[in-house]
């Protein structure tokens, strides 16, 4: 009694008597808090240990010199990571090069998982079955096991790592001339986390960097970086791209569970410059493998429904805010602009989520309403998500050209596991919040 417990339910036929079952673990007493994530997960089918078969499987990987045959070398370029203060796999790297036209070469690496994680192997079985790393408040329930997702794949500073880069060419209004994809090796020359990467964007143009660890190079890159992607931001946004700067939180807990503080997570200019670098990416992938003719997993975000614009357009003028034809999707991306300063621009913007449909994964290209991307698929994080693992094995079959690995009946199949898996994941991460709230 007053415990929480998991229960196998026996065969309920007759609805005149109540349902029985069997108590197959007792999780603990319901008012301690340190249990909260453990129920939620184990309500929800979340395993934070790997099958043995998976563990013994991800002791045998090893990067050795073979594995850098037909790549391109990068090592001996600059190249670095920015990445939250506590994360400990680091997926997406960063090169920028300017060339003697005045154009720029905007390099991003990928932690190639694919060289590791191969098809109907136990690791990628097991990626599958869980689609996606869950990141709930006090825990991270991660798609590959730590000598993976933490070790071999990440792209830790100073080590040898596999990557998959795309390269684009930007001119100077970032306008993209030219994209290619190449298997390659990197060796990060810098890992640094968000708060290093503003405090260099924001020094006084013309000051000497003031800690050591911030050399002039890297000064350099950072801020020709940062001048690109607000320019591919400011253009996303006169196309119509949905620009919201939600607030978020951070939970932190004492010995027993219990939330202890709750920090603000800052969205500044440079998570935006990340953000636009991978979506640049992600855009780009999908468009080259949708005009070779490759099916492929979409990442698509549908327009919403007649009804959902109307009953948001009553929401803003409840609030006494005019709105133009909000079917029109650019109409809705300025007023989210117009009223981003206002006190209500929380509660509003929560409105126009709810408004929105769900983004998922499909074999069909119908495009991203949100990002106002006519093409748009998940490549840049395959240490967290199956179907970027998915699409570096579908570029890479189309690099050397051999036909589709995976057939349309199959990849169907995926996307529809991978949106549910999604659905799960955000679920899990929304229960223990409100518990912990």
């Amino acid at each position: 009694e007053n415990d929480r417990i998991m229960v196998r339910l026996e065969e309920w036929t007759d609805p005149k008597l109540n349902p029985e079952g069997e108590i197959v673990e007792v999780i603990g007493p319901a008012d301690d808090p340190s249990l909260d994530t453990l129920a939620v997960m184990k309500s929800y089918g979340l395993d934070a240990d790997f099958p043995d078969n998976v563990s013994q499987e991800a002791e045998l990987v090893e990067l050795d010199e073979k594995a850098y045959e037909g790549r391109l070398d990068l090592r001996s370029s600059f190249v670095f990571t920015i990445d939250p203060e506590s994360a400990k796999d680091f997926d997406d790297a960063l090169s920028l090069e300017k060339t003697d036209d005045g154009d720029w070469w905007l390099g991003i690496h990928i932690a190639d998982v694919s060289h590791f994680v191969t098809p109907d192997s136990e690791l990628d079985k097991e990626a599958y079955r869980r689609a996606t790393s869950v990141y709930l408040p006090d825990k991270v329930v991660p798609m590959l096991p730590e000598q993976l997702s933490n070790g071999l794949c990440s792209l830790k500073e100073g080590q040898d790592r596999l990557a998959f880069s795309v390269f684009l060419l930007l001119d100077d209004d970032a306008a993209v001339k030219s994209a290619r994809f190449k298997p390659s090796v990197i060796k990060s020359s810098k890992r640094l986390n968000y708060k290093q990467a503003l405090s260099i964007l924001e020094l006084p143009e013309g000051d000497a960097p003031p800690e050591e660890w911030m050399s002039r190079q890297l000064v350099d890159k950072l801020r020709n970086c940062h001048q690109l992607a607000q320019k591919l931001r400011s253009k996303r946004r006169s196309e119509g791209a949905l620009l919201m700067d939600l607030p978020d939180v951070q939970f932190k807990f004492d010995e027993n569970g219990r939330i202890a503080d709750v920090e603000p997570v800052q969205y500044d200019i440079s998570h935006q410059m990340i953000e636009e670098f991978m979506l640049l990416a992600n855009e780009h992938v999908c468009r080259h493998l949708d005009e070779k003719g490759v099916v492929q997993l979409h990442r698509v975000h549908a327009e919403p429904d007649a009804e959902s614009l109307a009953e948001l357009r009553e929401v803003f003028r409840a609030a006494d805010i005019r709105t133009e034809d909000l079917g029109e999707r650019t109409n809705l991306a300025d007023l989210l602009v117009r009223i981003k300063d206002m006190p209500a621009a929380y509660g509003l913007y929560t409105s126009v989520l709810k408004a929105m449909k769900r983004a998922e994964y499909s074999i069909e290209a119908i495009g991203h309403y949100g990002l106002g991307k006519d093409y748009y698929a998940h490549f840049t994080s395959p240490i967290r998500r199956y179907p970027d693992l998915v699409t570096h094995r579908l570029l890479k079959a189309d690099l050397k050209g051999e036909k589709s690995p995976i057939s349309k009946d199959k990849l169907d199949e995926i996307a529809s596991h991978c949106s549910d898996r999604e659905q799960v994941a955000s679920e899990a991460e929304r229960e223990v919040t409100d518990l912990k709230l």
